[in-house]
């Protein structure tokens, strides 16, 4: 991910967070073994959907945060004539790269492809000429 979208102590903040998911994971596992108590069951399956509605969250999050803009400038070619060329620039928000910043790496990775494509099921708003 490039580095100006965030700082180190996100990363760090994210380091932290999954340091905490797989300690829970640890104390749960030995509650459920030694103790069998039911509601370790249903919080192991509130851990285990945690995850999987994250990742769902951040499609349709990008429609809100993800931003086209296109910018149409005239342009003079090499032979003289004049054509109006459009470029675009996608921008990510100041939120989304954060609260998003695992998956946002893995859509970058060659083998993130799934994660890019399901961003792209997700109509994004754009801001025209």
């Amino acid at each position: 991910m490039p580095q100006e979208l965030f700082s180190p102590a996100v990363g760090a903040l994210w380091a932290a967070i999954g340091a905490a998911f797989a300690a829970i994971w640890i104390w749960l596992g030995v509650r459920l073994i030694n103790r069998r108590e039911r509601w370790t069951k249903w919080t192991a399956v509130a851990l285990v959907l945690a995850p999987v509605l994250y990742v769902l969250s951040s499609g349709p999050l990008t429609m809100v945060s993800f931003r086209t803009q296109v910018a149409i400038a005239p342009t003079i070619l090499p032979d003289g004539s004049t054509v109006v060329a459009a470029t675009g620039a996608t921008t990510f928000g100041k939120w989304f790269p954060i609260a998003y910043a695992p998956l946002f790496w893995a859509s970058e990775q060659e083998w993130g492809d799934p994660v890019f494509w399901y961003w792209e099921l997700f109509e994004r708003n754009d801001d025209g000429p």
